[in-house]
């Protein structure tokens, strides 16, 4: 559970508390899913790291302003 934040309703600190938990449940099953068996374990580190870094986004330009 999130600690107390100023500015933040008990219903923004359950959300983030839920948000919390999923991230957790998604985390565990991509860490121990089989596919990672597959992977030598010298190379597991750096899979990891190709992994994280493929499913990010391009950073884009911000709009011109008028």
């Amino acid at each position: 559970m999130r600690p107390a934040t100023e500015g933040w309703s008990a219903e923004d600190t359950k959300a983030y508390g839920a948000l919390q938990e999923r991230a957790r449940e998604l985390s565990t099953f991509v860490i121990t899913h089989k596919f990672w068996a597959t992977v030598p374990a010298a190379d597991t580190p750096e899979a990891r790291s190709k992994l994280i870094n493929t499913t990010r986004l391009a950073p884009t330009e911000p709009a011109p302003t008028v």
